[in-house]
């Protein structure tokens, strides 16, 4: 454990130690000293302290690296804010529409809830008068029963011919 410190406390050193070149971009450079603590991890010190302690252009050129860094997160950041707005804004309008398509629906299912309901009635209707003309067919149809039967035909055809148009 003691040795995991000191390799640690002595790699952070020598990383920060290294010589980076002016034009920002790391390379596979040896570090210029190579100092490792043979005492405990209080004898590393802290990060900051080993920053001190380097020389200040080491220090400048990691802020310009740090820099450059927190641009690109920044960056990427409001790319992200961007994309996140944009989606926002798709799932706004989707829900519109999927509003006013249901919207649509409903009325379409309401319409036809009352052509049921009308149907319903008719039906019942005409299944009464069968139900009467067949219990006692002088009441109902008397000389008249030819006609009578054409008007029930006649009013079974016209909710047929409505269905269909109001399908299409």
């Amino acid at each position: 454990m003691q040795s995991d410190k000191r390799l640690s406390c002595s790699t952070s050193h020598n990383l920060l130690a290294k010589q980076i070149p002016a034009n920002g971009e790391y390379t596979k450079l040896q570090p210029t000293t190579n100092i490792t603590s043979d005492g405990d991890s209080s004898s590393c010190g802290s990060y900051a302290s080993v920053v001190k302690g380097m020389p200040s252009y080491s220090n400048d050129v990691l802020l310009k690296k740090l820099d450059n860094i927190l641009v690109k997160v920044e960056e990427e950041s409001s790319a992200t804010h961007l994309s996140l707005e944009e989606l926002k804004e798709e799932m706004k309008d989707r829900y519109k529409q999927t509003k006013q398509q249901v919207e649509v629906l409903d009325n379409q299912v309401k319409t036809m809830e009352k052509n049921f309901e009308d149907l319903t009635i008719r039906v019942r209707g005409i299944l009464q008068n069968i139900c009467t003309s067949i219990l006692n067919p002088q009441v109902i149809q008397r000389s008249h029963w030819k006609s009578y039967w054409q008007e029930q035909i006649k009013l079974l055809e016209e909710f047929r011919s409505s269905r269909s148009k109001s399908k299409q």
